[in-house]
């Protein structure tokens, strides 16, 4: 294939993954801020959120902004390793908070 479709393509994959994540960590606070707030763990919730979708644009905007590699290592293991790497991070964004342990409920 051509570089600069392969880099089109990958960043085509990458916007399309990184904006669903974006457009439900949106819903997500959205449906956080439609009610009311009586404790410290919904203010705790909504600040993992916020600052969880404010990650997922900062990286929707560097997949946009980046510059295309000049020179770059060759073969297979350091694409697989960058994606890898990328997707793991978005993967501890996107995922839905887990319950709080008894003892912070009392």
């Amino acid at each position: 294939m051509i570089k600069s479709w392969e880099d089109r393509i990958g960043q085509l994959a990458m916007l399309l993954t990184f904006g669903w994540v974006l457009k439900n960590q949106t819903i997500t606070l959205l449906a956080l801020l439609s009610q009311p707030v009586h404790d410290g763990l919904r203010l705790l919730h909504i600040a993992s959120t916020i600052l969880g979708a404010l990650f997922v644009a900062m990286v929707v905007v560097m997949t946009v902004r980046r510059l295309p590699a000049l020179k770059g290592p060759s073969g297979l293991e350091p694409r697989v390793t960058a994606v890898g790497g990328t997707f793991a991070l978005m993967g501890l964004a996107a995922l839905p908070p887990g319950q709080p342990p008894a003892a912070a409920l009392v």
